[in-house]
């Protein structure tokens, strides 16, 4: 059912337009993008493309325009992550077995971005800032978040299987 879906897209495409004006180009444009792909999706056979994997698929396909948003345009933003997080809640309301499942990739995939923000591991991060704060883990200090960058190298570290701690021990 793609009610609760429909209803976020309706007040998306509100959020950049007054009275049939569009009055955020940018945002318009990458709302528009969102709702080409559901309602492609929406067209799709619905045995296989209206499950709840197959609505896992579509919430990653408009999750992809999300990441395509630069962050400063927070309105687009703002209005395509709703849209994101409608159908997700769309899933969970619908097959809350499949959520539980997805629920620890969920977790993992935020992890992941605490620890790209943390440590300034993102495309946008400059490589010297992101070496700086990886050789401040072994400090315990409020530079450091007091300890908080070093539990998340840990992570790091066992996720990826290769150790990190002893290099920078030994740079450090």
């Amino acid at each position: 059912n793609f009610d609760d879906i429909d209803a976020s897209l309706g007040k998306a495409i509100g959020r950049t337009e007054y009275k049939g004006q569009v009055v955020a180009e940018g945002a318009s444009k990458k709302v528009d993008e969102a709702r080409r792909a559901i309602d492609d999706w929406r067209n799709l056979n619905p045995a296989e493309y209206h499950t709840p994997e197959g609505l896992d698929a579509l919430k990653q396909k408009v999750g992809d325009i999300l990441e395509s948003i630069p962050f400063e345009q927070r309105n687009a933003r703002a209005a395509v992550g709703d849209v994101y997080n409608s159908i997700k809640t769309t899933i969970n309301n619908q097959a809350p077995s499949y959520a539980k499942v997805m629920r620890g990739y969920a977790d993992a995939s935020e992890t992941m971005r605490e620890i790209e923000r943390a440590l300034s591991l993102g495309q946008k991060s400059s490589a010297d800032t992101a070496m700086r704060k990886l050789q401040s883990l072994m400090r315990n200090n409020a530079n450091t978040n007091y300890g908080n960058r070093l539990s998340l190298a840990k992570q790091l570290e066992q996720a990826g299987g290769q150790p990190i701690l002893p290099a920078l021990a030994g740079q450090a």
